[in-house]
């Protein structure tokens, strides 16, 4: 119960901790927060996105990975559309990576096994 917990937790700080996109320019990352707050305000960007003509734009924060600058950028549709992808597909990933864990360890007979199971590496 433990191992499955502290895989749960992990999974947790793994999915609110964030994720890169390159929806702004291709090559370049951008890092967005994910926590609870920042996924119904990229769910309501894109509600919003999905209602606004081609040329307009929707500020929406993110953070230049490669100069650290955080602050409000214009997004078109296309590219919130992307990043509200990039999201997800992060989000799949690590529920996917979530369950093998969970399904490893309840497969594992012995406390021994478990222990040397890695939990950190691979999200």
């Amino acid at each position: 119960a433990d191992y499955i917990k502290r895989v749960n937790d992990l999974c947790k700080e793994k999915i609110t901790s964030g994720f890169t996109s390159d929806a702004l320019q291709k090559g370049e990352l951008y890092w967005y927060q994910y926590d609870l707050i920042d996924q119904a305000n990229l769910q309501s960007a894109v509600m919003f996105a999905l209602t606004m003509a081609e040329d307009r734009t929707i500020d929406f924060r993110c953070k230049k990975v490669s100069d650290g600058s955080d602050e409000f950028r214009p997004h078109t549709k296309a590219q919130i559309l992307k990043v509200f992808e990039d999201g997800k597909v992060r989000l799949t990933a690590l529920l996917k990576r979530a369950k093998l864990l969970k399904e490893t360890i309840e497969i594992l007979m012995t406390k021994d096994e478990v222990d040397g199971l890695d939990l950190e590496s691979g999200w």
